[in-house]
């Protein structure tokens, strides 16, 4: 449980770098160094639609892939943080 919210969290730092790069720059940073954070959190590839994330912490993985749109990990990890995961 513990090592899934730190592949979530991963990811959803790196999205909030990338995103703030693209808002910046206008156009996607060619890496995650390049959008101001370690290339270590989480593996960054650009594609002909956005780009993808994925991150791994022991058993823990988490993806996001900007063409899928608003990232469902957001509520993912706002429902778990709740008491039984009620909204």
């Amino acid at each position: 449980e513990a090592e899934q919210a730190g592949a979530d969290v991963s990811v959803l730092a790196a999205r909030q770098a990338v995103e703030g790069f693209r808002e910046e720059h206008g156009r996607l940073p060619a890496s995650l160094g390049e959008a101001g954070v370690s290339d270590d959190l989480a593996e960054y590839r650009l594609t002909p639609e956005g780009y993808e994330l994925s991150a791994a912490v022991g058993t823990g993985r988490s993806e996001y892939r900007s063409a899928d749109g608003p990232p469902d990990l957001v509520r993912k990890l706002i429902l778990e943080a709740k008491p039984g995961g009620a909204p």
